[in-house]
């Protein structure tokens, strides 16, 4: 099953799910997929990433930076190793798509610039894209 919503809605329906599964994680059900812990960990550093990236304002204060930036770090780290176990497991969960590398430069730059990708990400992000599927294209 795949969920597919936008913007402040995918964030609160993300947060509200991530809460839901780690309730189940702490009750210790005999039997549960092992894949829920860090499924849930993953979708609340998601959340918690795009939360500060909207309470911020365009440039960012130290620890601002510093939590934006290991929030993300570690939706990366936790969604590429969801992405392996299904791969291992013969099953396709979790993709590999460019824009989880491009996620990647833009916790680099925030942590150097200090500057709130909520204000320039779109363009660049898109603009790639745009490059990229051209590329690809047969002449």
């Amino acid at each position: 099953v795949m969920l597919i919503c936008k913007a402040y809605n995918g964030r609160v329906v993300m947060q509200w799910l991530a809460e839901t599964i780690a309730g189940v994680v702490e009750q210790n059900i005999p039997g549960a997929d092992d894949r829920l812990a860090p499924t849930a960990l993953c979708m609340l550093h998601l959340a918690r990433f795009v939360l500060n990236i909207e309470k911020a304002g365009r440039f960012l204060t130290m620890e601002e930076s510093e939590s934006i930036f290991n929030d993300g770090r570690e939706f990366l780290r936790l969604y590429v190793k969801l992405a392996m176990i299904s791969l291992r497991m013969g099953v396709q969960e979790w993709y590999l798509r460019a824009k989880i590398h491009a996620l990647w430069h833009i916790l680099k730059s925030v942590k150097m610039r200090r500057s709130n990708p909520r204000y320039w990400h779109c363009f660049v992000d898109e603009d790639a894209m745009s490059w990229t599927k051209r590329s690809g294209r047969p002449s």
